[in-house]
């Protein structure tokens, strides 16, 4: 985990997002929910622990949230629809719904973003050798 990005790292990025207006893309883009950002932030700040990976922050065209970790090799990342809060979880081998508004949708994501972190070590090769 990098130790100059944070909880509170995360947090300014998504309150960075309230100054994006709409066509912020290519003329294209919605403007943000402030009242929305404020929410995510605080339900961030709650419920994902200090000790994990910290993930990116980005904006999508529809004004969410997508999240993206670089940890291990499933690349993992969850979209979150602020209108709804509800979260696409995608990994190399996971795929999930996620309903960020709640305790448990946030328990659901801290636990496959702990299993995405594990550092898998390499396959050891047999002792046999090919003569």
């Amino acid at each position: 985990m990098n130790p100059k990005h944070s909880k509170l790292d995360v947090a300014a990025e998504i309150g960075e997002l309230r100054e994006l207006q709409a066509g912020w893309i290519n003329d294209d883009g919605k403007a943000f929910d402030g009242a929305a950002l404020g929410k995510l932030t605080e339900l961030f700040m709650l419920h994902y622990p200090d000790n994990l990976p910290m993930p990116d922050t980005f904006p999508t065209e529809d004004a969410g949230i997508l999240f993206k970790w670089r940890i291990g090799v499933a690349m993992p990342s969850v979209e979150i629809d602020l209108a709804t809060f509800q979260g696409e979880w995608l990994s190399a081998d996971d795929e999930a719904s996620l309903d960020m508004s709640t305790a448990g949708g946030w328990a659901a994501l801290v636990a496959r973003a702990r299993v995405a972190a594990v550092v898998r070590p390499a396959r050891k090769r047999s002792g046999a050798t090919r003569k």
